[in-house]
């Protein structure tokens, strides 16, 4: 039996486990996870069947979700570098420009930022219900078990420590 295609969009997470009979494709930001729609669709003519979303997808959205604990974010243009919820409105906007139905597609949001996440969430399933109908917003919160990739952890560490000490 082939395995569904489930895609993990996080810029420093990896699935430990496949959800049972899905098996997971790794993107890590805005640009691969668009790219990765678009070939995708090409080739196989329909979406992932199940698509997980992180939303702080760079060292800036940590550093803003640290120093703004839980505040609702209003404005995505503060940010250079494009969320998890700039993918998520991507991958809306694609469906309704080609008509692309997400009927049967599971839309999942997996970020630890909980205002994120609730962004994230909340425009999927007002897009889903809308297209579907009420009650057919299903983006649903879940945690898969993931292990940190070392080798972007210490880069990033690494880039910080160089400010730091550009700041001194």
């Amino acid at each position: 039996m082939q395995k569904k295609l489930a895609l993990y969009l996080d810029d420093t997470r990896n699935p430990t486990e496949n959800p049972p009979g899905y098996e997971w494709k790794i993107v890590r930001d805005y640009i691969e996870f668009t790219a990765f729609i678009i070939n995708y669709f090409k080739e196989n003519r329909k979406l992932p069947d199940l698509i997980s979303f992180d939303h702080d997808l760079s060292p800036e959205h940590v550093d803003y979700y640290l120093d703004h604990q839980n505040q609702k974010i209003e404005d995505y243009s503060i940010f250079k570098d494009k969320t998890g919820m700039h993918a998520a409105q991507w991958l809306i906007a694609v469906c309704e420009k080609n008509n692309i139905s997400l009927k049967g597609i599971k839309l999942c949001v997996h970020s630890h930022n909980p205002a994120g996440s609730s962004n994230i969430q909340n425009a999927l399933n007002a897009f889903k219900s809308k297209q579907l109908g009420p009650g057919e917003g299903d983006c649903f919160l879940n945690q898969w078990p993931f292990e940190y990739d070392q080798k972007i952890i210490q880069k990033r560490q690494k880039e910080h420590e160089e400010k730091i000490n550009d700041r001194i």
